[in-house]
């Protein structure tokens, strides 16, 4: 008993050994680097540059990226947020609209320029820069919401999972929903306009806790005092975006976070998922609109993948979550509860369509230092068919290029059959080994491919609607 109370109080100590420094710099933006991003990740000296700097900003393609940066209180460094924000206005005002993707990396990683996952989203950023410049022709705009979730050294930093989480929720309550009110707002006022912005965002793993979150109250209203207090003392219900008796026929309009909230193989018990299920489902609700259809008028606001070859989620959030439970009374209930020790995406009465590759790929990384994504980001083998991406449809089967054709097929999962509403604003979308292969796989042509179609969608009807007169909720 000594031996295991000395480890717990190690780890203890451990886990709450967090250093408070900003990594990155306010010094003011340099001219936009003037080459792709292969010459930017060869080159050492600009990377040093940018380390003292929180705007990047690139040319070819043309993309900008803001850093914020949280430290564990949820505090930011006011001269540095508003560098981001005056860059982010400057954008706005290019007159073209933006396309605004706000990312938040998870464990073991941060924001320092050479970032394994920063590198990666200059490259997602830079993809869409490129298909901007053939289509739509937006201003890409990218946030990189940075925080210590790489809090020790070395191994000694697999012991600080339920630390880590604690800490990204409690930046999601603080500093993360200022900012992300921030973008929120900016992108109502214009949501109806030719100079329109669509905003993404997009949390993995505990960065999913974080914008979960701050989004969360946008989203969902607690409600405990209209059922009784004793047998539910807290039930959240989805926000709307009118009232609930103004529909007729159909749901009310449903709120949204910007355009698209996603979640990422999220580092989040399945049990928080309950309100959005619940509103699928009818669930224990008594409210006007409840047993209705969604109105054709609805789209997309939360979408949630999740992997059944994440073992970071899959195996070690339910231990930690389980221990959890021993380490604190209030938590025993943990013990008991299915919901609460699996995370969201991976909770099977909760997944409504499955999305897998004919064959398995790789775990790929390259394992070496650098500063460029060591993730398989592109593959031209992986690249996907045309195919529109039509939520209306039961199945659909993608073409991969390449010598070796395979497909990729998105289909409803198997309880949804004959009682899925088409325009279901909540998805929970679980992939197998070939899409998404390990926990940080994210990266990937096939997945970010899925991602642009669902985009693309969504861009499309928002047009139809505004061609059509019908506001955009």
């Amino acid at each position: 008993m000594k031996r295991l109370a000395l480890v717990v109080s190690l780890a203890a100590v451990m886990t709450g050994c967090t250093t408070r420094y900003q990594v990155r710099g306010i010094e003011p933006a340099l001219e936009p680097f003037p080459d792709d991003l292969k010459t930017f990740e060869s080159d050492r000296l600009t990377q040093l540059d940018f380390e003292s700097r929180s705007v990047e900003r690139f040319a070819t393609p043309p993309f900008t990226v803001g850093v914020i940066e949280f430290t564990d209180e949820g505090v930011t460094n006011e001269a540095q947020y508003t560098q981001v924000r005056t860059q982010f206005e400057r954008a706005l005002d290019s007159g073209t609209g933006v396309l605004l993707v706000i990312f938040a990396h998870g464990w073991h990683h941060s924001c320092r320029t050479c970032d394994r996952d920063l590198a990666c989203f200059r490259r997602v950023l830079s993809s869409l820069a490129e298909g901007e410049l053939r289509g739509r022709r937006r201003t890409v705009f990218g946030v990189y919401l940075g925080w210590r979730g790489a809090s020790m050294v070395g191994n000694f930093d697999y012991l600080t999972l339920w630390n880590r989480k604690y800490v990204a929720e409690h930046i999601g309550r603080t500093g993360a929903k200022e900012v992300l009110a921030y973008f929120h707002e900016q992108w109502r006022r214009r949501k109806n306009t030719d100079c329109r912005i669509t905003m993404i965002t997009v949390g993995h793993s505990l960065g999913g806790a974080m914008v979960f979150s701050a989004a969360r109250g946008k989203l969902t209203g607690d409600v405990g005092d209209i059922y009784s207090p004793e047998a539910l003392p807290t039930i959240r219900l989805t926000r709307t975006s009118e009232p609930r008796s103004k529909a007729f026929g159909h749901k009310a309009i449903r709120a949204r976070f910007g355009d698209l909230l996603m979640l990422v193989n999220p580092a989040i018990q399945a049990s928080d998922y309950d309100p959005f299920n619940n509103d699928v489902t009818g669930g224990r609700q008594q409210l006007p609109d409840d047993g209705m259809p969604f109105s054709n008028d609805q789209l997309p606001v939360l979408v949630t993948f999740a992997s059944t070859a994440d073992t970071a989620v899959g195996r070690m959030f339910p231990l930690a979550a389980w221990i959890s439970g021993f380490n604190v009374f209030a938590n025993a209930k943990t013990l008991f509860s299915t919901r609460r020790r699996t995370g969201m995406g991976r909770y099977a009465p909760h997944v409504t369509h499955t999305l897998t590759l004919d064959v398995s790929r790789e775990k790929f990384s390259t394992g070496a230092r650098g500063c460029f994504c060591t993730k398989q980001w592109r593959d031209p083998d992986l690249q996907l068919d045309e195919t529109p991406l039509d939520l209306a449809k039961e199945s659909i089967t993608w073409s991969t290029s390449g010598k070796t054709p395979t497909h990729l097929r998105f289909n409803l999962s198997k309880a949804r059959h004959g009682s899925w509403d088409v325009n279901s604003p909540y998805l929970v979308i679980q992939t197998n080994e070939g899409v998404i292969t390990e926990h940080s796989d994210i990266f990937n042509p096939l997945f970010v491919g899925v991602l642009r179609k669902m985009v693309q969608k969504m861009d499309d009807r928002i047009d139809a609607m505004r061609a059509a007169g019908v506001e955009y909720y």
